[in-house]
């Protein structure tokens, strides 16, 4: 469905609102200072940290794994590295908040991950729907009828935008040879050259 070049539109004009409003660091000025610091570390970690997360905007929810750096006694985020959330499962603990999550690969056992080893950003969470809702979920019905509409449509195409192809022949040609000149323009659509005598 994100092929779509209209859904791809929709999911981009969405994000690029997102990131065109202004930010700013409010708090401590020591912690305001170091948070600086940080960002500074990684140009553009902000703005790919935010693009990436918004990627829960089609698929319900997603996932960075931290990357950590040390640095004049200190540990500093390196990188943010976007994982695919279809690959992960979450693990709540008795208050129903998420605990940590599960890796899962095909062919290996699952892996327990701890919950603070990643930035998380769940989109639209309901109580059913922890791992949250893709806002493509409603249009779903929609873009599946405009597929099998444009599928028709390439059908009739094909069938009625060409001219009917007719073919002409000699009296007396033998019913067979006649069969043969209707196949090959029934076969024409799909054909590329035909043989003739």
């Amino acid at each position: 469905m994100q092929g779509d070049t209209m859904v791809q539109a929709a999911l981009r004009i969405k994000k690029l609102g997102v990131l065109s409003a202004p930010w700013r660091l409010d708090g401590d000025p020591e912690r305001v200072a170091f948070v600086r610091e940080a960002f500074a570390v990684v140009p553009g970690l902000v703005e790919g940290a935010l693009w990436a997360a918004m990627d829960a905007f089609a698929k319900g929810w997603s996932i960075q794994e931290l990357v950590w750096e040390r640095r004049d006694d200190r540990w500093l985020i390196a990188a943010l590295r976007p994982k695919d959330p279809a690959r992960f499962g979450i693990e709540f603990d008795a208050f129903g908040r998420i605990s940590g999550l599960q890796l899962h690969q095909p062919g290996e056992p699952s892996q327990s991950l701890a919950r603070d080893k990643f930035v998380l950003y769940v989109h639209q969470p309901t109580y059913a729907r922890p791992k949250g809702q893709s806002d493509l979920d409603p249009a779903f019905r929609h873009w599946q009828a405009k597929t099998t509409l444009l599928t028709a449509w390439r059908t009739h195409l094909e069938q009625f935008a060409s001219p009917t192809v007719l073919g002409k022949y000699q009296r007396g040609l033998p019913s067979a040879e006649q069969s043969a000149i209707l196949a090959a323009l029934r076969d024409l659509s799909q054909s590329s050259a035909i043989v003739y005598p």
